[in-house]
């Protein structure tokens, strides 16, 4: 695992890929190294390999199975271009965890892709409720909302962030 790390740091992803795999022969049981696998081969553009492996990952339990179906999610909402299928695993991770903060602002953005933006706009706003999400939710509902005074109290939100962040 470390040699497929220090291959991934240098983005030598078919290389990071190939110690995995072989690691993954005399350790098939180890959720952990599927989830990598995963997210290499991902990096590495083998998509549907990648979801295989992240599949794999989570019928061995994974911890935080959550991330596992948001990154599947976002295979098939990016590179795939299916948003039924990035949408129905971004739902799955917030079966498993109902806050999972980057399932619900990628669920935000099919929303906007979709063209429902009041949908979309109401979910970056719930979005913002986590301090890491906070600014870009709010950045992209202030660009969806499309009533003025909600548009202001937007604004000032954001603006109260700022002045927030520059004085800690």
């Amino acid at each position: 695992n470390q040699l497929s790390n220090l291959y991934y740091n240098t983005q030598q992803f078919q290389k990071a890929t190939k110690i995995l795999r072989v690691y993954l022969a005399g350790e098939a049981s180890n959720a952990s190294a599927w989830f990598n696998l995963g997210f290499m081969l991902k990096q590495a553009g083998e998509y549907n390999s990648a979801i295989e492996a992240y599949e794999k990952a989570l019928s061995l339990n994974v911890d935080c199975p959550e991330e596992v179906y948001c990154n599947i999610g976002n295979i098939y909402s990016q590179e795939l271009l299916d948003a039924k299928e990035a949408k129905g695993n971004y739902l799955k991770a917030l079966t498993c965890n109902a806050s999972y903060m980057p399932a619900k602002f990628n669920l935000a953005g099919l929303f906007e892709r979709e063209g429902k933006l009041k949908e979309a706009s109401d979910a970056f706003l719930t979005c913002a409720e986590s301090l890491d999400f906070r600014l870009k939710s709010l950045s992209r509902a202030l660009e969806l909302e499309t009533q003025l005074s909600a548009k202001k109290q937007i604004a000032n939100d954001i603006e109260v962030y700022l002045n927030d962040a520059t004085q800690t």
